[in-house]
């Protein structure tokens, strides 16, 4: 993956220029509107559902840090689909929240497909939203496009499968269940939540208009700080990076740094806003803004991370109810500002951290749900949905529908193919321990040649990366030998209007420019993709007066704001001319749920883009990006607004790669040994480690740590069989009480022997380990304890089951173990 993005920097950072940044205001126009209808007479039904969609746990790397090292090792918490189907008179709507890292176009056609192939034709990507929730803890390798793809080294169908499978699954779940329902009431409680999410790009978000950021809180400009921490909550080591390259490029060492108020004012850079839909007493699902990133890039268990845990936590305290914690516009919001950049060595230290950061999404969710003002929602639902090339999105003369910055609105602009740019490589420092250490954030055409760690005094680093000829060479052959021609997109990657659309992004991936062959499996047509999608979903979901804005995007906070105020301007207008939506009318609500029906990078405002931090540097479509979402999601208000139904048959429509070899950049995937071997005279099942105690978890925020269980065992790779809506293991505990791998208080850890240090290192890589944690805290001092442990195992002469339990006292001073076939 290195020798991949030193050739395209070496390729590119020739082609690189200058641009400048205006401060812009707004202007507003909108046209003369008459509302549609606002309530019905026919009740709202809802049905509920929920599925496993947990993937690979074993070899496979995981989604979100782009890391090829940070390879499954186990599960954590399983991941879930839970499913709101909505259905009023002919109208329905499915929404589907995911424990993923995001959902990738593939999946949402191929669920299509299911639901229409299985269930009826009136479902479609029109009236079917899903989204994930974007844990960055989880398998990846369910994408179809090339990019998505580098960290896994391919496509994973067996991930891909356990995605789908389960959408379906949950879906059909909830459909049934809204038959058997005679109407819920739906509710709203909104409510903010400090002291649970940071601004990780600051510097950013304060380049944004003042007038602007003034609307929102106050204006605090030159505070590059997020103070206002709670003094049980000070620490010393907020942005200090084990690097040492970031220091001076976010914020300044030192300085005590948090949200909400600074020196008594309200500083408002994230959206702290908790929006809960209450369906009656059968479910709940909230919307907050914060990244699922406690877990960093050196965790390697299967886990829904913080919103997973509040999930659980939630489905606890109300057996019986679906719970979701949903995502909203997350972008640059980080709850790892608080303990400083995620566990390096010590994997197990991000667990307390990611477990406070959920836990504290579920008590504001509880104190909402209970204690709450409840407004009940308009008997209304409705959905509008359609496809945009953002490659090529011009802007509509004249300008209407929605609110634009700009010095003059009828200045035209336009977006253009999708690329990378160098800070991306940068990392966001916050979140991840992975970055290419060569390269900042913050890196722009006019700082690229003395922004770049070691070129400021030519130390450590030097430039030899810059020039690696034989990783040029390499590449080159490697991706040539596998798909002749590919990279026949160079010349137009030189493109000084390409270039100069993504002015002052340093391009280090022109994701929109890549040309890779596929065969279309249903008309054996042969035809070219990018590295990544460009044409792209938006749509909009209504329940009454709340509107969801449903997009592909990771999206920042103001970026989000601007849209929420693109929708509040087109249905309740702005009497005052001011620029912004008036609160009073038919729409009090907006969400806006990024990471929703595809994905394609980052959302961030034209002045956050000059910047090139994290975010500006994944913004695939350049500066213009968020223009374009504002305006044809302002044509689609508009259309749900008068209740218009317009075909756009011209629209264009998004490549299937389902069935197709495209994503298989090394078609063999990920390679695994043909059987599970044991050492001679044993079996599956037998222990390797006797139970005992080990101290784990040992945050920054704690000294304690947490007194597991552990007991290790000989057993299979997970991936033969991924116990789809079962377990691996269970544990029963003195108290009674059983849990199993989808419960934080376990961890279902494989490894091979080879990789743990353990003397039959001989035997090569076919000796799996299966380790056994339990988290003791609240339990009988003794007593026995109960684990089991299921899988099936390849072996020469067929798949064979192990089932096996473990009966011991961790009291019992001779540490005897009742071992047992499961029936």
């Amino acid at each position: 993956m290195k020798n991949l993005l030193r050739f395209f920097l070496a390729t590119f950072v020739a082609c690189l220029f200058l641009s400048g940044c205006a401060d812009k205001e707004y202007t507003t126009v909108v046209d003369p509107t008459t509302p549609g209808p606002e309530t019905s007479a026919d009740a709202i039904k809802v049905g509920v559902g929920k599925a496993d969609v947990t993937g690979p746990s074993a070899i496979l790397a995981f989604m979100g840090m782009s890391d090829p090292t940070q390879q499954g090792k186990g599960i954590g918490m399983r991941q879930f689909a839970r499913a709101f189907v909505f259905v009023q008179g002919k109208t329905k709507i499915a929404y589907v929240t995911c424990d993923i890292g995001m959902i990738f176009q593939g999946v949402k056609q191929a669920v299509i497909e299911r639901l229409q192939s299985e269930v009826d034709s009136g479902w479609s990507e029109e009236n079917v939203w899903l989204q994930g929730t974007h844990t960055h803890a989880g398998p990846a390798g369910s994408s179809h496009y090339w990019k998505y793809n580098l960290a896994p080294i391919g496509f994973s169908q067996e991930c891909f499968d356990a995605q789908v499978n389960g959408i379906v699954a949950a879906i059909k779940d909830a459909i049934a269940d809204a038959q058997q329902d005679s109407g819920e009431e739906l509710s709203l409680t909104t409510g903010d939540l400090y002291q649970c999410g940071w601004n990780r790009s600051p510097r950013s978000y304060e380049n944004n208009p003042v007038l602007e950021k003034a609307h929102y809180g106050e204006d605090l400009a030159g505070v590059d700080q997020e103070g206002g921490f709670e003094s049980s909550e000070e620490t010393s080591d907020f942005g200090k990076y084990v690097d040492g390259i970031n220091e001076h490029v976010h914020l300044n060492d030192g300085q005590v740094r948090g949200t909400g108020y600074v020196n008594g004012k309200r500083w408002n850079n994230t959206n702290k806003k908790m929006t809960l839909l209450r369906i009656g007493d059968k479910a709940m699902v909230n919307w907050y803004a914060l990244h699922p990133t406690s877990l960093g890039s050196y965790w390697r268990y299967i886990s829904g991370d913080n919103k997973g845990y509040a999930e659980l936590l939630w489905e606890r305290k109300f057996p019986g109810m679906v719970g979701a914690f949903a995502q909203a516009n997350c972008g640059d919001v980080s709850g790892n500002i608080k303990f400083g950049m995620p566990a390096k060595s010590d994997v197990n230290a991000d667990w307390p951290h990611c477990k406070e950061m959920g836990q504290r999404q579920f008590d504001k969710a509880l104190e909402l749900y209970t204690h709450g003002k409840k407004e009940k929602l308009g008997r209304v639902i409705d959905y509008r949905h359609r496809y945009i090339d953002f490659s090529r999105v011009v802007s509509d003369s004249p300008q209407k529908y929605y609110n634009r910055i700009s010095d003059d609105p009828n200045t035209p602009w336009h977006t253009v193919a999708a690329a990378t740019g160098i800070s991306t490589l940068g990392a966001s420092s916050e979140d991840s321990n992975t970055p290419l250490i060569i390269f900042r954030e913050g890196t722009t055409t006019d700082n690229i040649f003395t922004h770049m760690a070691g070129m400021d005094s030519l130390g450590s680093y030097g430039i030899g990366p810059l020039i690696d000829l034989m990783s040029v060479l390499e590449l080159t052959s490697s991706l040539e030998t596998i798909y002749p021609g590919v990279l026949s997109f160079l010349p137009a990657a030189l493109d000084p209007a390409y270039l100069a659309g993504q002015d002052p992004k340093p391009i280090i991936l022109p994701d929109g420019l890549g040309v890779f062959p596929y065969t279309d499996t249903k008309t054996g047509e042969t035809s070219l993709s990018p590295f990544s999608p460009e044409v792209l979903p938006l749509q909009l979901i209504r329940m009454g007066e709340l509107i969801i804005v449903a997009i592909p995007f990771e999206t920042t906070t103001m970026a989000g704001r601007r849209i929420e105020n693109v929708i509040k301007t087109v249905f309740n207008g702005d009497k005052d001319g001011d620029g912004y939506g008036d609160e009073d009318g038919p729409i009090k609500h907006v969400v806006v749920a990024q990471c929703s029906n595809a994905y394609a990078g980052y959302l961030v405002t034209a002045e956050e883009y000059q910047l090139q931090f994290y975010e500006g540097g994944s913004c695939h479509f350049g500066p213009n990006a968020l223009k374009a979402v504002q305006q044809e999601i302002g044509k689609l208000a508009w259309e749900m607004k008068t209740g218009s139904h317009p075909l756009h048959a011209a629209d264009p429509v998004p490549r299937n790669l389902n069935g197709t070899a495209i994503a298989q950049l090394y078609p063999a995937g990920v390679q695994t040994p043909p059987y599970d071997l044991v050492p001679p005279g044993q079996s599956f099942g037998d222990i390797v480690t006797a139970p005992h105690e080990e101290v784990l978890d040992k945050g920054k925020t704690t000294d304690v740590g947490t007194t597991y269980l552990k007991l290790q065992i000989l057993g299979a790779l997970p991936n033969r069989n991924l116990m789809t809506g079962s377990t691996y293991i269970t544990v029963t505990t003195p108290n009674g009480r059983t849990y199993n791998d989808s419960d934080p208080e376990t961890r279902f850890q494989w490894g091979y022997a080879s990789d743990m240090a353990f003397p039959m290192t001989s035997l090569g890589t076919g000796v799996s380990v299966i380790t056994i944690w339990f988290d003791t805290a609240g339990q009988a001092a003794s007593g026995n304890y109960v684990f089991t442990y299921t899988a099936q195992a390849k072996t020469a002469s067929g798949m064979e089951w192990i089932r096996k339990s473990y009966t011991f006292d961790p009291s019992d001073p001779e540490k005897q173990v009742t071992v047992a076939d499961l029936p």
